[in-house]
């Protein structure tokens, strides 16, 4: 199942925590060390890819019902827009990455945003991608490379869904 938590740069409230880690709603933030992927289970099993996606949408739906100033510092909900945008990005992922198995193209983290977004994380190895959907539908990225001992990362506002699409792909596809 997908992990829909917040970022520890992002504290929630009253959030419901779908895979492994801690919710501590007393001091609004979120205990990621124990945090295994969801979709990696202790079997090895393959997720059918129709799971995947069915927990990926239950996910996002589920971020529609957060109230206003879910973390206590005033944050929007996120915006029909924005969930929209990201369910139409995720539907392309899945599209673009058909021949990937589904454990691999799942999204390691959904978050709220607290202007109203949403943001979408994979990460494999020393690599990462973090995908912003804006609360208008707009995208943007960093993508982060941790396998040179001074690292690179490149990050762009705006950017064209190709450009996210082969983003997110180099994460994904790491051997």
């Amino acid at each position: 199942m997908l992990s829909v938590a917040p970022s520890t740069a992002s504290p929630i409230a009253n959030s419901r925590l779908l895979g492994h880690g801690t919710v501590d709603q007393t001091a609004n933030t979120f205990d990621d060390s124990d945090y295994v992927p969801a979709s990696q289970t202790s079997l090895g099993l393959r997720i059918p890819a129709q799971d995947v996606m069915r927990a990926t949408s239950q996910a996002l739906r589920e971020l529609r019902n957060l109230p206003a100033n879910w973390d206590s510092y005033g944050a929007r909900p996120p915006t029909r827009v924005a969930i929209d945008a990201a369910q139409a990005l995720l539907a392309s992922v899945y599209s673009f990455l058909a021949g990937v198995p589904a454990e691999r193209v799942q999204p390691e983290l959904l978050v709220p945003l607290a202007d109203g977004g949403v943001q979408i994380e994979w990460s494999a190895h020393t690599v990462s991608v973090e995908v912003q959907v804006g609360p208008m539908g707009t995208l943007g990225y960093l993508y982060v490379d941790r396998s040179t001992p001074e690292g690179r990362y490149s990050e762009r506002d705006d950017a064209p869904w190709a450009s996210i699409l082969s983003h997110i792909a180099s994460v994904v596809l790491v051997p």
